[in-house]
C-alpha cells in the first residue's frame, strides 16, 4: 500500500501478452490485456473495500532493437469510475518497461581503483 498525498490506495495488476510472429522492417509485435482493480481512501485509514475501482486494457506493444525507443506500446483503456465522464482512456507511450523498480539505470561512471 502506497502513501499518497490525499490518502492510500491499493493495487493489484494483471498482464497477459500474446508473442506474434509478425515481422516487419526490424518490428516486433506483441498484444497484450490488462486487467487492474484498485482501492482509494481519500484520509490516512485502509481504503473501502466495497468501492473497487477497475481498469480493462488492449493493446499492441511493439519493439525494434535498431531505435532509441526499443518499445513503442498503444493501448485503449476502460474505467469503471472517472472523475470525469470519459471513461475510456487512450495512451501512446515509448518508456522502457520497469521490471525491478529498485535498479536506477543511470550513465556509467568511473570508480578509483584502490
Amino acid at each position: 500500500m502506497r502513501k499518497r498525498e490525499d490518502g492510500r490506495k491499493l493495487c493489484c495488476n494483471s498482464e497477459s501478452v500474446l508473442f506474434t510472429p509478425w515481422y516487419w522492417y526490424g518490428f516486433r509485435f506483441a498484444i497484450f490485456g490488462t486487467l487492474d482493480m484498485g482501492f482509494i481512501s481519500s484520509s490516512d485509514q485502509v481504503p473501502a473495500w466495497n468501492y473497487p475501482i477497475f481498469r480493462i486494457g488492449l493493446g499492441l506493444r511493439t519493439s525494434n532493437d535498431h531505435l532509441v525507443f526499443k518499445n513503442i506500446q498503444f493501448s485503449v483503456n476502460y474505467y469503471s469510475t472517472s472523475p470525469s465522464d470519459n471513461f475510456w482512456r487512450f495512451s501512446f507511450t515509448t518508456r522502457e518497461p520497469q521490471l525491478f523498480r529498485a535498479v536506477h539505470v543511470s550513465a556509467p561512471a568511473i570508480f578509483e581503483y584502490r
